[in-house]
């Protein structure tokens, strides 16, 4: 894979529950340009989304490389940390106990919840972006309990907290 490129698929079928989502998806991304995915529900972008972030696997034949490295030989937890990922799919997966503050620190490990205790500086970082936000007063509030527009200046400001190398 060249390494100007961000996202390489080639030739990506996706299965699920034995329907055929994806099929002989071939897309390259470079680093740094932006894209959109438009498409009606149903068509996968959702699909596509998870098989970038290896949530999803194609089938065999299929190749999945990401900031230069390939799907199968790289350890995606590793890799995951350098991809920032803003979704309303992620409150699917959320602890109630998260506070919007935890959320946003959760960036730093690569996880969705934040197990120890944040550093002055991480903290320091985190709470300016929630004021740049607008947000700040989301920090102690559950992120299970607030409306899909708040969760998503929380998963934005958590995108930001990082320097990742991909934003999706």
């Amino acid at each position: 894979m060249s390494n100007d490129l961000a996202v390489n698929i080639e030739n990506a079928n996706v299965l699920l529950d034995g329907k055929e989502i994806l099929h002989n998806i071939s897309w390259q991304v470079k680093r740094g340009e932006k894209c959109f995915i438009l498409g009606a529900n149903g068509a996968g972008k959702t699909t596509l989304v998870k098989t970038i972030l290896g949530y999803i696997w194609p089938l065999y034949g299929a190749k999945v490389e990401v900031l230069g490295n390939l799907y199968g030989e790289v350890n995606l937890t590793q890799l995951r940390k350098s991809i920032a990922w803003v979704s309303p799919f992620i409150q699917q997966h959320l602890d109630p106990t998260l506070t919007g503050l935890d959320m946003v620190l959760s960036s730093q490990d690569g996880y969705l919840g934040f197990y120890r205790k944040a550093t002055d500086e991480e903290l320091e970082k985190a709470e300016k972006l929630l004021t740049n936000l607008n947000a700040l007063h989301l920090a102690n509030k559950s992120i299970c309990g607030m409306s899909s527009g708040q969760q998503m200046k929380i998963l934005i400001a958590r995108a930001l907290l990082t320097k990742s190398e991909l934003m999706i």
